[in-house]
């Protein structure tokens, strides 16, 4: 099952990759260049988002569908209510720095596995497992899953994207942010 938090997390940030941004006085700002990368990003993870849904199925469709868990259906249910906000970018251009300050409600995929673990724990300790079969138990298994992923709330969570200008004078995210917005998803 960690497995599947991994390969969840993975593709829902590897969708997308936090591109270089040009900075070069002519144009948009780099304020405005942020907003649009971090958008740009943010909007891959949101249920209507045919790629990362696809890419949540293409990583974690082995061991769901051992559950007898559609992929898409676990994608779908995981990003409702996913919503996010850039609420303010704070540009340093002397420092070669900027910040995006980000709002996000996303479903905490490490309360939903601890949810998942304690109810179908429940579950199989209420049931006579005599005569059950394993394919039993892991129908009930993607059931118990796909119903707690289903109940899941969003969590509100804020995230400081950082970004850097590098000596070519593109703006880049630096690391730290997606390790910022891989911690968010996972909860």
């Amino acid at each position: 099952m960690k497995r599947i938090v991994t390969a969840a997390v993975a593709a829902l940030v590897l969708t997308g990759s936090l591109a270089g941004l040009a900075g070069c006085g002519v144009g948009p700002s780099v304020d405005e260049l942020i907003r649009d990368d971090v958008a740009s990003e943010l909007e891959l993870i949101g249920e209507d988002a045919a790629a990362s849904t696809d890419a949540i199925a293409a990583n974690m469709g082995q061991e769901l569908d051992a559950l007898g868990v559609d992929a898409k259906a676990f994608a779908q249910a995981y990003t409702d209510g996913y919503s996010y906000s850039i609420d303010a970018v704070d540009v340093d251009e002397e420092a070669g720095t900027a910040t995006a300050r980000v709002s996000m409600s996303c479903k905490s995929m490490a309360k939903i596995l601890a949810d998942f673990k304690t109810a179908f724990t429940d579950k199989v300790n209420s049931l006579d497992l005599n005569g059950m079969t394993q394919d039993d138990l892991y129908k009930l298994g993607g059931e118990t899953l796909m119903d707690v992923v289903a109940k899941a709330e969003p969590e509100k969570k804020t995230l400081d994207l950082v970004y850097a200008k590098g000596e070519d004078g593109e703006w880049r995210a630096d690391e730290s942010a997606a390790t910022e917005l891989m911690d968010a998803l996972k909860g």
